[in-house]
């Protein structure tokens, strides 16, 4: 289907609402109707009533009910945009009946050479899943069998565009014994709670995080802080040992008193700032600024380990010797470093999370794909299939070894990316875009845009950073979009798109009506039987409001009982330029749901395509 070309020729009898089914969500352009009085258009529920009689101006729906005056004819013409349609071939392709079978969370790659433009021909795509089912299914009556397991991630290989050939290669990963589990699993301090080092730089104002101590008697103190790349140092924020819960209790004599401040290279040479003292606490904001004014990546703390002389205890209390802080702030020359990495050669209590990923999106840069996975641990407040809550976001370092991921190499950090603020939880890398030459941009400017989303009552703002290609792994080098300009301060970053999802694409439009343009994925407010696009004048909006293009309605019903769809997104280099690959998971919040019928968790594939195409 064109723009302009003629879609309804009809019949309508005076005074009589005639509704007309136009078979699926399309674009909607001129109407020719003499005596026509009222229109009416949805495209699954709510009816609205248009207000240009004359014209759709691109809106979409499937449903109309017109209104005539007098007998009359109507003709409807296809407007400008996207409409879908179910592509059966590559939905096949993942409904697997042993081994691999099922999964959501599904993002590809072009990790032959990172190029993630349209029209690709010579491609290999890497496939992640996030959580997967593994076992064996029977084809008759669709039950799920006995085993049946769930990794959190799995992987997933194809050569070449799909074009010809959908012999997708399935992996599930497995340990020395043969056991099933994921290829992605927690290996950092995120995974990790006590009276961490790291929590010293954790700046979350919705969570509470227990102050740093020492253990018991120890030999020696000292911190060390990594800014991961050389920076300016203005000055640093001490915020001492201070539990507001047992305040009258002297519990702040732990925090630290008289130490030593040292710069130090990466081969552990120092090179020595000051002696300092650190006021006792007084509350929880109070802190002791420190000036630094020295270009470094390291800054060392080195305490006295004397009861009274590291800590603020009398000399002669020797009922508990350990020396503790709060918060530590490190600024430069603009605000305070998000990203610092912490270690302490002593610590009281460190205990492993029960904590899984789900992967997000991720980019390839030169020959490493980078994953943005959430942290997950589970919450058995919430209903069933949602007791899960997130707990942050690492990054994820692959290489690409001869065309597929070098599992046993990846590297993994704790970044500050997971925010919350008044009830407010910030995300990033629900959806990743990179404008540069490798990503095969016809514009690039260098830039990798990270989106990501605030949630509040179950609804999502989307919201944007960027950072050069070569510096993505250093948070410190992120900028924020905040109203019109690129900020530093995560927490300040504005909405650009509102009803987005947890998942999602944004993705450059190089062909049609839109090219230049970026085109925005998605599926509205998260968990809903609409897919939606949005088409954005730069990676960072403007966007127009969200345009429905698809409905799940009619796959949710037959399959019953709890099932949903969620999470729809593009895949740029598995398309053409004016037929979009598009996914979008479908899930049960009944477990039993999912082993009765193996047809539910598994992608679904639809195309958009753009009718300002000939």
């Amino acid at each position: 289907m064109k723009n302009h070309e003629l879609l309804i020729s009809a019949e309508v009898k005076a005074l009589t609402e005639k509704e007309i089914d136009l078979g699926k969500i399309l674009p909607l352009g001129e109407i020719k109707c003499k005596h026509i009085s009222k229109v009416m258009y949805k495209s699954s529920k709510n009816w609205k009533n248009l207000t240009n009689l004359v014209s759709f101006e691109n809106k979409t729906a499937r449903y109309i009910k017109v209104t005539v005056k007098e007998d009359t004819s109507f003709e409807l013409y296809v407007g400008l945009g996207y409409y879908a349609e179910e592509d059966d071939k590559w939905t096949s392709a993942f409904n697997r009946k042993s081994g691999w079978s099922g999964g959501d969370g599904i993002f590809s790659f072009n990790i032959k050479n990172g190029n993630d433009s349209f029209n690709q021909k010579n491609a290999k795509t890497l496939f992640v899943f996030g959580d997967t089912l593994v076992g064996k299914s029977d084809p008759i009556s669709h039950k799920r069998l006995s085993p049946l397991l769930m990794p959190n991630n799995s992987l997933a290989y194809l050569k070449g565009n799909g074009t010809n050939n959908l012999d997708v290669d399935f992996r599930i990963n497995t340990d020395k014994y043969d056991t099933v589990k994921s290829f992605f699993e927690p290996n950092n301090c995120s995974m990790y709670n006590g009276t961490l080092p790291s929590h010293l730089v954790k700046y979350d104002l919705s969570k509470e995080y227990s102050p740093y101590l020492s253990g018991y008697n120890p030999k020696k103190v000292e911190l060390v802080f990594d800014l991961l790349s050389d920076y300016y140092i203005e000055y640093v924020d001490f915020y001492n040992y201070f539990l507001e819960e047992y305040s009258g209790f002297d519990l702040e004599n732990r925090g630290i008193y008289k130490f030593e401040l040292y710069s130090t290279n990466k081969i552990g040479v120092d090179k020595k700032i000051g002696n300092f003292e650190l006021e006792k606490a007084t509350s929880i904001d109070s802190f002791t600024r420190i000036p630094v004014d020295y270009k470094t990546r390291y800054i060392k703390i080195v305490v006295n380990p004397v009861q009274g002389i590291g800590n603020h205890y009398d000399k002669d209390d020797l009922v508990e010797v350990m020396f503790g802080l709060n918060k530590v702030k490190i600024f430069g020359e603009e605000s305070y470093f998000k990203e610092v990495q912490v270690t302490a050669t002593s610590v009281l209590s460190k205990e492993k999370e029960v904590t899984w990923f789900w992967l997000q999106d991720g980019v390839v840069i030169d020959k490493n794909l980078f994953f943005l996975p959430l942290l997950v641990g589970p919450d058995l407040t919430q209903p069933e299939g949602l007791q899960f809550t997130v707990k942050g976001i690492s990054l994820i370092k692959v290489p690409i070894v001869k065309g597929e991921l070098d599992i046993e190499a990846q590297s993994q950090k704790e970044t500050p990316l997971c925010y919350e603020e008044n009830g407010v939880q910030w995300l990033f890398g629900n959806a990743i875009m990179a404008n540069t030459k490798q990503s095969g941009s016809q514009n690039p400017d260098g830039y990798v845009y990270i989106y990501g989303y605030t949630s509040n009552l179950g609804l999502r703002q989307l919201r944007i950073a960027r950072v050069l290609a070569e510096h993505f792994e250093l948070i410190n080098e992120w900028e924020f979009f905040s109203d019109s300009k690129w900020v530093k301060e995560l927490s300040k970053a504005t909405p650009i798109l509102e009803h987005t999802s947890c998942e999602m694409s944004v993705s450059p439009i190089t062909s049609g009506e839109n090219i230049g343009k970026y085109l925005a994925v998605f599926q509205y407010d998260t968990n809903s039987n609409i897919i939606a696009y949005s088409i954005g004048e730069r990676p960072e909006g403007p966007f127009t409001e969200p345009r429905d293009v698809f409905s799940t309605e009619e796959v949710i019903s037959n399959l019953g009982r709890t099932a949903y769809a969620y999470n729809a997104k593009a895949h740029p280099h598995l398309s053409k330029s004016n037929e979009i690959l598009v996914t979008y998971n479908v899930n049960t919040y009944d477990m039993v749901h999912n082993t009765d019928d193996c047809e539910v968790y598994r992608p679904r594939f639809i195309k958009i395509i753009d009718t300002s195409e000939e």
